[in-house]
């Protein structure tokens, strides 16, 4: 859950960037009555449609989605809550790779054999 929430929060301010911008530039076009509006309403209306749907899409659609099939795949290995934890544990202890509590607590334990000698 945390890696899809981490992943929603990095992709939210370039997409609301991104969509405002394009929102900021047509909606004048959809709000005019001079010459050739007419021709650009239609232009205009798709696109803006389409850039709001992307934003919910990117938003909250793909998030759902893919921990929906996470959540699934970690059901069909027989990993859940602290089970999923431990394999994590597992593979960082075969990789060679520590995690921030073991160093600390090596820290700790260097200092102590240093202070008894």
């Amino acid at each position: 859950m945390d890696a899809v929430i981490e992943g929603a929060l990095l992709r939210l301010r370039p997409k609301v960037m991104t969509v405002s911008t394009v929102v900021a530039g047509l909606l004048p076009i959809m709000w005019s009555s001079s010459a050739g509006s007419e021709v650009m309403k239609p232009l205009a209306t798709p696109v803006l449609g389409g850039m709001v749907s992307s934003l919910l899409h990117v938003l909250i659609v793909t998030p759902v989605i893919f921990f929906s099939l996470r959540k699934r795949q970690l059901k069909k290995q027989g990993i859940t809550g602290e089970s999923a934890e431990m394999s994590e544990e597992f593979r960082n202890e075969t990789s060679g790779k520590t995690s921030d509590e073991d160093r600390v607590s090596l820290t700790d334990t260097e200092k102590e054999v240093n202070t008894h000698e």
